[in-house]
């Protein structure tokens, strides 16, 4: 064996971006793998955002009643995160170990879709709050199972001078799913089981739309061999291993304090509706879908914008200032008294969520610090995401539990962990 052969493959996800050496070529353009995301993150956050915020309070409401809605939301939130925190490196470590024809990622993401039919129809027929938590529970796997194979798509398979422009096409497709997700939930407010088993059917068209419009090579005959795989144990190294990594525990942080800062009302947004301007559920849930969709347009606005000029003029600005403009909306929203305020308000936190969306996708896979592990450590990056998703609900209740349901505490709570993200960013080092 000649010098050439003994070389040592790249170690991280940039370096093997510049070795021209990608263990999983695309068989398909960027247009494809543009248009594969955004069918999939559409379809799963439309789900996933119209449940948590207006079909699961809704059916809290109807199992347990308004007297304890909050405390059985912070339960069955709290239940979930769990299931998050163990699902998605889990999955991650063992989608880089799967060998299949139709890839590494396909297999578990057409799983996750067929199981999100089973799993979002059960919330809505749950008969009481046990099965109910059961089967969120359930759903939080399910979507596990999806995002994390898709997150693997920018760093295997776009290269690195144009992640900024796929971000935001990926940014672009959450944010119509979350200025949608609002109509999507209160169209289905007075039949939550119909809405969430729909909802769940939609899941699977996403997944489904995506292994057919972006396949993925065969990872029984393209991937290359990894060292004694079959003989390794799965967790052969520590899920959270790549934490030693200085950038790659930076970014996780930061995007963990955006998302929570963000969701801490998202959230909760039907509840604080209904109790701030005295509406009754309907006409909250309506509320909400008119504020969603207002926040989606310019949220979309910010990360169309920040995606492809952060090719250019690199990472860091548009993070820090969607982090910053997040915690400054969240200000804005404890002095609201009326309908038009809040929607004014909101749109200062979507605007700069939507900046911060738009580049944080790229920002996480400049940053991975090993190409043989990238679906692990996107599970874990993944965490960051869904964690606070699955989180804020509990923590909300907690928060408003301890201070008399005082949701300006709560909002500013949420405006300083916004803030803290922009500290967080700013540690990074060698990152534009």
């Amino acid at each position: 064996m000649n010098s050439r052969d003994r070389q040592a493959p790249p170690s991280s996800v940039a370096e093997l971006v510049r070795h021209e050496a990608d263990p999983l070529p695309p068989r398909v353009g960027l247009v494809r793998i543009g248009l594969a995301l955004t069918a999939s993150q559409t379809a799963v956050y439309v789900t996933l955002n119209a449940v948590v915020a207006v079909l699961l309070p809704v059916k809290i409401v109807q199992v347990v009643g308004e007297t304890h809605k909050e405390s059985w939301l912070g339960i069955i939130s709290s239940a979930g995160a769990v299931v998050s925190i163990l699902a998605g490196p889990v999955i991650g470590s063992l989608s880089d170990r799967t060998r299949h024809r139709l890839g590494r990622r396909a297999p578990w993401l057409l799983a996750g879709g067929a199981g999100s039919v089973v799993a979002f129809g059960a919330v809505g027929l749950a008969p009481g709050p046990v099965p109910l938590l059961l089967a969120s529970c359930l759903s939080q796997l399910t979507v596990a199972l999806v995002l994390t194979p898709i997150n693997t798509v920018l760093p295997e398979r776009v290269p690195l001078s144009r992640r900024g422009t796929i971000s935001g096409v990926t940014g672009l497709a959450t944010t119509i799913a979350a200025a949608s997700a609002g109509w999507a939930g209160a169209a289905f407010v007075d039949d939550p089981a119909l809405g969430t088993t729909l909802l769940g059917a939609l899941v699977l068209v996403g997944t489904v739309a995506f292994v057919l419009l972006a396949p993925e090579r065969s990872s029984s005959v393209d991937a290359p061999p990894q060292r004694a795989v079959g003989r390794q144990p799965l967790m052969s190294r520590s899920m959270f291993a790549s934490f030693s990594d200085h950038n790659f525990r930076w970014v996780c942080v930061g995007r963990l304090l955006v998302v929570m800062a963000y969701q801490v009302l998202q959230a909760r947004m039907l509840y604080f509706v209904k109790d701030r301007f005295d509406l009754s559920l309907r006409s909250a849930a309506t509320t909400v879908g008119s504020v969603t969709a207002i926040a989606g347009v310019l949220t979309v606005i910010g990360l169309v914008a920040s995606g492809p000029l952060s090719d250019r003029f690199g990472r860091r600005p548009f993070v820090c200032f969607g982090s910053a403009g997040v915690g400054l909306g969240l200000l804005l929203v404890t002095q609201v008294s009326s309908v038009s305020q809040f929607i004014a308000a909101w749109a200062v936190a979507s605007l700069a969520f939507g900046s911060f969306v738009g580049v944080d996708g790229a920002l996480t896979a400049d940053v991975l610090p090993a190409a043989d592990s990238v679906g692990r450590d996107l599970g874990v990056v993944g965490l960051a995401q869904t964690l606070p998703q699955t989180v804020a609900p509990a923590l909300g209740s907690a928060v408003l539990a301890a201070t008399g349901s005082s949701y300006t505490i709560l909002l500013v709570g949420g405006a300083i962990s916004g803030f803290a993200a922009v500290g967080a960013t700013l540690r990074l080092r060698g990152v534009r």
